[in-house]
């Protein structure tokens, strides 16, 4: 447990937020960013809880999403241009969830089905809202 803490803290402190580049066109190039960003990982999470609990790739896609949750998390939660986005809130909403069903249940449980239901409801209204650049 200890181990697993000093990585994520790890992690995190080595993410930096990016500066505010609002007056030399930094503005679209965040939204254009987040936008690749929250695909990218939409979609892994996806592909993670589509997994079968035997799958052998299952251990390596989890500590993908760990640390790409991570990422995610440190470079936008102070964004205040991203945090408005409908899209922002579900996706969070849904990283929140699968990270906290890992870090109680541990890695060798699948998300219970409503859990899980919920969670693919969040994510897909994300990806729509994030296409429609919400």
């Amino acid at each position: 447990e200890r181990k697993r803490g000093l990585a994520a803290v790890a992690v995190l402190s080595a993410a930096r937020p990016e500066p505010a580049l609002a007056l030399f066109g930094g503005d679209e190039a965040l939204q254009e960013e987040y936008t690749t960003d929250t695909t990218a990982i939409i979609t892994l999470v996806q592909s993670n809880l589509a997994l079968d609990t035997k799958d052998p790739s299952r251990p390596e896609s989890i500590a993908a999403v760990r640390k790409a949750t991570a990422d995610w998390v440190a470079k936008y939660r102070r964004e205040a241009r991203v945090q408005a986005k409908p899209s922002y809130s579900q996706c969070y909403t849904a990283l929140n969830a699968v990270a906290g069903h890992y870090n109680s249940f541990g890695t060798k449980y699948p998300l219970p089905p409503k859990r899980l239901q919920r969670v693919n409801k969040e994510l897909a209204f994300a990806a729509k809202a994030v296409a429609a650049g919400k």
